[in-house]
C-alpha cells in the first residue's frame, strides 16, 4: 500500500455513494450530479498567509464532506487498493455533514 500525505490546502476525500443527510432535499439545482458526497481521508496541514503562518483546515479525516462537480478540473484520481480518491482544495468543499 502506497503512504502518502496531503500537502497545503488539500483535501484527499473517498468518494461515498449514498447522501450522509437522510432529511437534505435536493431541488432541480441539486441533483443532476452537480454534488457529491465523500469521507475525508486525508488532510494537509493548512494554506500559509502572507506572514508564512499556516491557517489551519476546518475539515478533519473522518468528516462526512459534500462537494460540487464543477470544481472537476482541478481533481485528480488515485485508484489503488484504498479506492478511488480525490484530491481537492479546501474551498472547494461545499459542507461538512454532520
Amino acid at each position: 500500500m502506497m503512504e502518502y500525505q496531503a500537502k497545503s490546502d488539500i483535501v484527499i476525500v473517498r468518494k461515498i455513494d449514498e447522501t450522509p443527510l437522510s432529511d437534505v432535499i435536493h431541488t432541480e439545482y441539486g441533483q443532476d450530479d452537480k454534488t457529491w458526497y465523500g469521507t475525508v481521508v486525508k488532510v494537509g496541514p493548512g494554506k500559509k498567509n502572507k506572514k508564512g503562518k499556516i491557517i489551519p483546515m476546518d475539515v478533519q479525516e473522518g468528516d462526512k464532506v459534500m462537494l460540487g462537480s464543477y470544481t472537476g478540473e482541478r481533481h485528480f484520481m488515485l485508484d489503488g487498493e484504498l479506492g478511488d480518491l480525490v484530491a481537492v482544495r479546501e474551498p472547494d468543499i461545499m459542507a461538512i455533514c454532520e
